[in-house]
């Protein structure tokens, strides 16, 4: 409990220094850098659930992020960012009601990394992260996943090449003693451009060493078979106001061991922007059988198929929203998920500081 309340003066001192009329805040340090810069995010969303086998269902909720970047030297910085939810990898969301306050005694740590240049063409992220893995839609991992240990990129003109050991268990006694978890990422993108067409196409593995207790742990509940190593396809093109993407997986499983998305997108004007897509995820194609997978679509996020349609709308320079509308169906009714005939309508409110 104690640790709890520690967050609670840190947020009100990062608050009182924040000004309305900055999009950041920056405290200089010494020779010249920038050494502490503050910033921060937050989103409102409405949802409305319905299906086949269920009662339509509404819920309000919220989001809040905020972070600390801080740079020691030219080749060293560290990055700290806090949200709401923290004791999930799930959903960093909070359901509105007063009468229950018990979301926010999980209101905790985030993100925490150190970064290193001093490599040519090369970054290195030490601790908890974001992915360094070329991806252009949730479907491998979803927007707000970190993970940990350590992931480097290096680049150079065209050609680029990820790389990294994600720590997914210490020490974790199964009951036949204690194991760990951890998974070896490796990934090599080409970029290239012709005639105002940009095209991006990477092709990696993830290659995945667990025992039986952290598959269970998996948010899909489907241990009976496991997805192992996972070889990545994805592909990204952008033409003026035009994008079309694709991501492909497929898993050494037995059975059920392919997903993909392919979706568009087209900015209409400044204001205004569509996409679409379609998705499929089969039950064991994904790492820990989905557990990283986006969360947004009504049931569970693995054995499913649908389509996603959303209007993107941008208020201001740091202020925008969305209308999603999901729809899905299993893609194997004999298992044990409930995406049958499954709809649901989101709208967003994000705004950042």
């Amino acid at each position: 409990m104690t640790n709890k309340f520690i967050y609670l003066p840190i947020a009100l001192s990062v608050m009182t220094l924040i000004k309305p009329a900055h999009a950041d805040v920056t405290i200089e340090g010494l020779n010249g850098l920038e050494a502490v810069k503050l910033f921060g995010d937050m989103r409102m969303r409405f949802e409305r659930t319905s299906g086949d086998t269920i009662d339509s269902t509404s819920r309000a909720r919220l989001r809040a992020r905020f972070g600390i970047k801080y740079a020691a030297t030219d080749n060293w910085s560290a990055q700290m960012r806090f949200r709401t939810t923290s004791s999930a990898h799930d959903s960093t969301h909070q359901t509105f009601g007063i009468t229950n306050t018990s979301d926010n005694d999980d209101f905790g740590l985030d993100r925490a990394f150190m970064k290193y240049t001093g490599i040519s063409n090369t970054q290195v992220y030490i601790g908890k992260a974001a992915p360094v893995y070329m991806h252009s839609s949730e479907l491998l991992f979803r927007d707000d996943i970190a993970l940990e240990g350590v992931q480097a990129n290096w680049a150079n003109n065209a050609f680029s090449v990820n790389a990294g050991h994600i720590i997914l268990e210490e020490n974790v006694d199964n009951g036949e003693g204690k194991r760990d978890a951890s998974w070896q990422q490796l990934q090599g993108v080409y970029a290239t451009e012709f005639n105002n067409v940009n095209v991006k196409a990477g092709i990696g593995g993830i290659f995945v060493s667990a025992s039986d207790t952290a598959y269970a742990s998996a948010e899909s509940g489907l241990d009976d078979d496991q997805a192992g190593n996972v070889m990545t396809y994805n592909l990204d093109v952008r033409y003026g106001a035009v994008r079309f993407a694709a991501d492909y997986y497929t898993s050494e499983a037995d059975t059920e061991n392919t997903a993909y998305t392919v979706h568009a997108r087209y900015q209409i004007n400044k204001e205004f922007g569509l996409r679409f897509y379609v998705l499929r995820t089969e039950a064991y194609a994904l790492p820990m059988n989905g557990a990283f997978t986006q969360t947004n679509t009504p049931g569970s996020y693995t054995n499913i198929k649908g389509t996603r349609v959303q209007l993107d709308y941008k208020i201001a320079d740091n202020l925008n929203a969305d209308l999603r509308w999901f729809s899905v169906d299993n893609i194997n009714n004999e298992l044990p998920t409930n995406n049958n005939g499954r709809d649901r309508i989101q709208v967003n409110l994000n705004m950042k500081f």
